[in-house]
């Protein structure tokens, strides 16, 4: 969603991944953000910077228990003004 409405270019600078149960099935992934002020943060520091990161976390369920979580550490690069990610 990010990438649709600014031209960044989002990066997984570190990640863990627990897998806790077998998945066998199609899946979903779900990643939420209960926290506005996060966001908001990371669009300023964006906006200031030309790049900032987020943490997120996403978890697998199967019959409704948690089989897989990721934890990720993600960095948007605004193309425009960070070299090497210029717009082709």
């Amino acid at each position: 969603m990010l990438r649709e409405q600014l031209p960044v270019t989002v990066v997984i600078q570190e990640y863990s991944v627990q897998y806790l149960r077998p998945v066998a099935e199609d899946m979903q992934a779900t990643c939420t953000m209960s926290n506005v002020e996060v966001l908001k943060k990371f669009l300023c520091q964006l906006a200031r910077n030309s790049r900032a990161r987020l943490e997120l976390e996403e978890f697998i369920h199967v019959d409704g228990e948690v089989a897989l979580r990721f934890r990720g550490q993600f960095v948007a690069y605004d193309r425009a003004r960070v070299p090497g990610f210029e717009p082709g």
